[in-house]
């Protein structure tokens, strides 16, 4: 059983008074927290037969089921199934629904929400989030609409629903300021009212919780499945979320490196970026001629054959006039215009690593696949591109760590290492200290991983890069 819950719902509504009771479900670590703390409220008022659970499927977008050392671990659609269930909710009362189109037959077919940023032709922003409402308040919302129909004309008056949601002040600004308790739909069909009962708790609380629950969680959570850490993804959405921290995004193309390359392709094909505060994809020919100076990496697949000469602007434009000091908002101070390359450049360089690690990764997962069926000489070959792999993959992690720390104070680095429990020397330099925090994200990364496997079966084998004595 669950550990007994010491945070108290945030402002409770009368569940009585609603005709529906619907918590929404996405199978990260807060829903089963929310299903706990709601479904306590709802026996108690004597409600719990008006509750029907919804999960808004995102399809390949959701983080999937794995198998790691042999145990199998359940994606997030199945998590929230078994949320609905573990605190008392009928099977045939859960109800997954996910976006869907005409197909070419007139069959209905899915639509995911990378296909409507496909169509839609750019990635949601801060400030105009549609994700949220396209693929997953929408679709449930829509899913009421038979039964609103139908009670409506039954009762005479508005359908009262309760949607329930599993948000906490903790995950950011917006959440924070969102209402425990809010009305966020009125109309002469349905009153939908949103409630936040978990609002309030913090995530050392939710973790707490859960390690006393009836419900594993989502293994994106740990470094590694099963690992019980809590040092993977700090939160289970979208795998790729454009409002996921840096440090998941870079967990995720290791992880996911195929949707990674989707999400590329979606980029190319569109001319947006995932996330412009993260990379900048296409260089303002303007800062590439600043100075003289070009930009000094190139994404993977842009022409590099073009020469561009240093100069006041590209070959076939016309000459710029001269600017004087304060003339308009062109203008940047010495200082400001320094200060913006060199953001631009560390910008580049992570993205670049990011790039090759993706790359790096899909390599060391295929040979490790392909090593079980090779022997001897063939399996030295797939050992010897797989070391290489590795050593260049780390090498890129090396230099992506450099730039993430650029500007960082040397204080400030031994607390990063400290923090992270590695071993640390007050006498160690800067170099030293990137170099201890790069090891220790690269061993935890699927391409290590991958080549520790594959090192070890080919070790069990006879098969080996230092020759025995």
């Amino acid at each position: 059983m669950p550990s007994p819950i010491t945070n108290q719902p945030s402002a409770a509504p009368d569940l009585t008074s609603y005709d529906l009771l619907a918590p929404q479900l996405s199978g990260g670590k807060d829903s089963a927290v929310m299903m706990a703390v709601f479904m306590d409220a709802a026996r108690a008022a004597g409600v719990d037969d008006r509750v029907i659970s919804y999960h808004s499927s995102l399809g390949v977008l959701e983080w999937p089921p794995v198998v790691f050392d042999g145990v199998r671990y359940p994606g997030e659609s199945e998590l929230a199934g078994l949320q609905s269930a573990a605190f008392g909710v009928p099977a045939d009362r859960h109800v997954e629904v996910t976006r869907t189109m005409p197909g070419p037959d007139g069959t209905r077919m899915p639509h995911s929400l990378l296909t409507e940023i496909a169509a839609y032709g750019r990635f949601p922003r801060k400030g105009s989030p549609y994700c949220r409402k396209a693929a997953k308040e929408g679709v449930v919302s829509s899913a009421w609409t038979p039964m609103v129909s139908r009670l409506t004309r039954e009762l005479g008056r508005p359908v009262r629903i309760l949607k329930v949601l599993g948000l906490r002040s903790d995950e950011g600004a917006d959440r924070k300021k969102r209402p425990a308790f809010r009305t966020v739909q009125a109309n002469s069909a349905r009153i939908v009212d949103e409630w936040l009962p978990v609002k309030d708790w913090t995530t050392d609380a939710v973790k707490e919780w859960h390690a006393g629950a009836p419900v594993p969680y989502c293994w994106t959570y740990d470094s590694v499945p099963g690992a019980g850490d809590w040092l993977g993804s700090s939160r289970c959405s979208c795998s790729l979320c454009v409002f996921a921290s840096r440090r998941d995004l870079l967990l995720t193309i290791g992880r996911r490196p195929r949707l990674a390359n989707l999400y590329a392709e979606v980029e190319q094909a569109r001319g947006d970026s995932f996330r412009p505060g993260l990379a900048d994809h296409r260089p303002d020919p303007a800062r590439r001629t600043l100075r003289g100076t070009r930009p000094r990496h190139r994404l993977p697949g842009r022409r590099t054959g073009v020469h561009r000469p240093a100069g006041p602007g590209p070959p076939s434009a016309p000459a710029r006039a001269p600017q004087e000091t304060g003339a308009g908002p062109r203008h940047r101070p010495r200082a400001v215009r320094r200060l913006h390359r060199t953001h631009d450049h560390a910008r580049r360089s992570l993205l670049k690593g990011i790039l090759l690690m993706m790359t790096t990764t899909q390599r060391l997962l295929d040979l490790a696949a392909d090593a079980s069926g090779s022997h001897d000489a063939d399996l030295m070959l797939l050992l010897h591109e797989a070391s290489e792999l590795y050593q260049q993959g780390f090498e890129d992690l090396r230099r992506t760590v450099a730039a993430r720390f650029t500007g960082v104070p040397s204080r400030s680095l031994v607390a990063a290492v400290t923090a992270a429990g590695l071993p640390c020397d007050a006498s160690q330099d800067r170099d030293e200290l990137l170099l201890v925090l790069a090891l220790a994200e690269w061993e935890m990364t699927p391409a290590a991983m991958a080549y520790s496997q594959l090192a070890e079966d080919a070790a069990r084998r006879g098969v080996s890069l230092i020759p025995e004595e």
